[in-house]
């Protein structure tokens, strides 16, 4: 009988035991709180590494996150309490918000982040103001703060671009540029530009390609024409090159380098009748430009040589 007892004491004793044992365990688990959700734009894009800071100064305590690929979020084992909550990223305006966390369960939160425009759109303006008056460097400054201050903002990356090309810094030009078309793929001044920046480095074939591009995407465009058209004539394609500028004359009769450029392309061909037509609209419209000397003396000479002929 007295061992029953000191057993049914002993069983007794032990179930507390492990009783207070789970209730303390679950006591510890149950003061963390988690936090979860997803971030994005005002359009509703996702943005990745938005780092999340919670942070409660009365007590010391300080938990942070960051979002994925996919603007998603998870943080566990936060202490149940009062925090002040932030959500930053670059080129945005941060998120600040106060909330109470609550032991046991998890926080659902969605943020959309605006995009900071104001201090990117004057940067980008000043920036523009300079590469109106020619002054280069100081544009590419001020560029370089507009998509420093707004990471997607296409047009200061096309400016940025073409202020280094201009500068005649052309691999900068070129990652400015392919930023821009990764940004706004239907930009055709982009690959315009990209063209011009291939030419430079004598990579034709990669120039004809993106001003192929640019007439895709803006077809009634002289200019494109033109600037495929020298393309072609530098690498003695006379043909295409005639047709590319006849192209350019179609839309813009009085585009006066393309006159110009037909008048050489038809004089190399020996078409001396379309050179002398062309040369003569070239004088026509640009009667004292540099090169109006030297299209006079071409005229008189190609006359002179049809006179011998009769």
């Amino acid at each position: 009988m007295q061992k029953s007892a000191v057993q049914k004491s002993l069983l007794l004793f032990l179930s507390i035991a492990v009783f207070l044992s789970l209730f303390s365990m679950k006591t510890l688990f149950a003061i963390d709180a988690s936090i979860s959700g997803l971030v994005t734009d005002l359009s509703g894009k996702v943005l990745k590494n938005v780092e999340i800071i919670l942070i409660d100064s009365s007590r010391g305590l300080k938990f942070s996150t960051r979002t994925d690929k996919n603007g998603k979020f998870y943080k566990r084992g936060i202490i149940a309490s009062t925090y002040e909550i932030s959500f930053n990223l670059k080129g945005y305006i941060s998120v600040k918000d106060r909330m109470f966390l609550q032991a046991g369960l998890t926080r659902e939160i969605e943020v959309r982040m605006k995009k900071i425009q104001v201090v990117a759109e004057n940067d980008f303006a000043i920036g523009s103001k300079y590469f109106r008056e020619g002054k280069y460097e100081e544009a590419i400054n001020h560029y370089k703060k507009s998509v420093d201050d707004s990471p997607d903002f296409a047009m200061a990356h096309y400016n940025l671009g073409l202020s280094f090309l201009r500068n005649g810094n052309i691999d900068a030009a070129l990652l400015s540029l392919k930023r821009t078309q990764e940004l706004k793929p239907d930009l055709v001044l982009t690959y315009f530009a990209l063209g011009e920046c291939y030419i430079q480095k004598n990579m034709l074939d990669e120039a004809i390609d993106n001003f192929k591009t640019s007439i895709s995407l803006d077809p009634k465009n002289p200019k494109i024409y033109f600037s495929i058209g020298v393309v072609y004539n530098k690498i003695n394609k006379t043909d295409e090159a005639i047709s590319a500028f006849e192209k350019a004359r179609e839309l813009d009769p009085d585009f006066s380098a393309n006159r110009y450029q037909l008048g050489l392309v038809y004089l190399r061909k020996g078409n001396y009748d379309e050179a002398i037509v062309n040369f003569e609209k070239f004088l026509e419209i640009e009667p004292t430009a540099p090169e109006a000397e030297q299209v006079r003396a071409i005229i008189t000479e190609i006359r002179k040589k049809e006179k011998e002929k009769i």
